[in-house]
């Protein structure tokens, strides 16, 4: 019989959730997994190219899981909401620690929105290095506008900044087949406030319609 096992960092993001997301992940982890037969309850699901890794998909959270074939056991190992926002201003380097659970992170069911605050060179310059680092012998491309992230609600024609209208460009990292990783080397978190950008950088035009876009692509796919 399968028993099931608890990481410490699992109990400590699961203890910070919203309560009522807080209540069903309970029932599942500690009452429905712990069955004669949590197999058949139909939650697992594989992840590619890790026989061992499996999430349970919770709304818009995964609890990530991993399977012990020779002790039977079922470890809950993380539990997250699947999008995830990472913007900021100037140069930055993350920790060898940090790199390991953001790429455990999107390789399992998360999702990574990325911009540089007021479209600064430093911040998506170190965002770079630090993908390549996380994602060795793998690079982000340019999405075309023809990808259903510029047309699942608004149909988005051009991409280009609010200040210089310059042509810009949005980069993803894909897994499985899909989205993981989406940058965007310019603003795309900005308020939109008449002269938010006060330090005199740049921004996305049109970026509350690329979000909600962004948010219905990870919702459907």
């Amino acid at each position: 019989m399968w028993r099931v096992e608890y990481t410490k960092r699992f109990l400590k993001e699961l203890a910070s959730l919203p309560k009522d997301v807080q209540q069903r992940a309970e029932m599942i982890v500690f009452r429905e997994l712990n069955s004669t037969n949590p197999f058949g309850l139909g939650y697992f699901e594989k992840m590619t190219g890790y026989p061992e890794k499996c999430k349970i998909r919770l709304g818009d959270y995964r609890i990530g899981i991993t399977m012990d074939k020779k002790t039977q056991t079922i470890i809950c190992q993380r539990i997250a909401h699947r999008r995830a926002v990472m913007t900021g201003e100037g140069g930055f380097t993350l920790t060898p620690n940090e790199r390991l659970q953001l790429r455990y992170y999107v390789t399992h069911g998360g999702f990574l929105l990325a911009s540089a605050g007021c479209s600064d060179p430093n911040w998506a310059r170190s965002f770079r290095l630090e993908m390549d680092r996380i994602f060795p012998g793998q690079k982000m491309k340019v999405i075309p506008l023809s990808h259903a992230i510029y047309r699942t609600v608004y149909n988005i024609k051009f991409v280009a900044t609010t200040h210089d209208r310059r042509g810009a460009e949005l980069e993803g990292l894909t897994h499985n087949g899909k989205i993981v990783v989406l940058f965007s080397r310019d603003g795309l978190n900005e308020s939109h406030a008449k002269n938010c950008c006060c330090c005199g950088g740049d921004e996305l035009d049109q970026a509350e319609y690329i979000n909600v876009n962004v948010l219905a692509y990870t919702l459907l796919h």
